[in-house]
């Protein structure tokens, strides 16, 4: 794999391995032989995955949900390849709000927020995508307004020597990971 740039990603910064999934979740996603994980700082891309997930609830509070399907996240994950580098991706799912096509290419603007005042920063999606980019990744939102909104973290794929030196390496199932709206476990 060529690696574009080493990215200066402070604290944490390193191969950080695919993440594990609690007892009673679902996972979605394929796992290739000798993959360890993403390159960069596990600690920031947690505060990436937050905000999404925050984000993501959110939006399904504000949904219309008369005669809906359940109001439900699902973050799936895998892998692919973006310009020739090997890419991970993480994709956070919500059938919520969604957001109106004329605020998409805005969202990730500092200070901006589809929020009302009060409730939102207009910050997280900045960080966030400044993050992303930052370990050399993309931060890809998709959306249509009242159905859902898909927001995609691709970042650059940490590959181990072998599949033995791979810690946590293994074959991912393949039913996607519900997050129920409203609350912890």
């Amino acid at each position: 794999m060529a690696v574009l740039h080493e990215p200066d990603v402070g604290k944490g910064a390193g191969c950080f391995p695919p993440p594990s999934v609690n007892p009673g979740a679902r996972a979605s996603g394929s796992a290739r032989s000798g993959r360890q994980g993403a390159r960069g700082s596990s600690l920031k891309i947690e505060q990436v995955f937050l905000n999404l997930l925050s984000n993501a609830r959110y939006a399904l509070g504000e949904a219309d949900t008369a005669g809906a399907a359940p109001r439900r996240i699902t973050v799936t994950g895998g892998e692919e390849t973006v310009d020739g580098v090997s890419m991970v991706r993480l994709s956070f799912h919500d059938n919520g709000a969604g957001i109106p096509r004329d605020l998409l290419d805005k969202v990730a603007n500092p200070f901006f927020s589809t929020k009302p005042r009060g409730k939102g920063t207009g910050l997280g999606l900045s960080i966030s995508h400044g993050i992303v980019t930052d370990h050399g990744g993309r931060l890809l939102i998709e959306s249509e307004e009242g159905v859902y909104t898909r927001v995609s973290v691709l970042l650059p794929e940490c590959r181990a020597p072998d599949a033995a030196a791979a810690p946590g390496a293994r074959e991912a199932p393949e039913e996607p990971v519900p997050i129920a709206a409203g609350g912890g476990t």
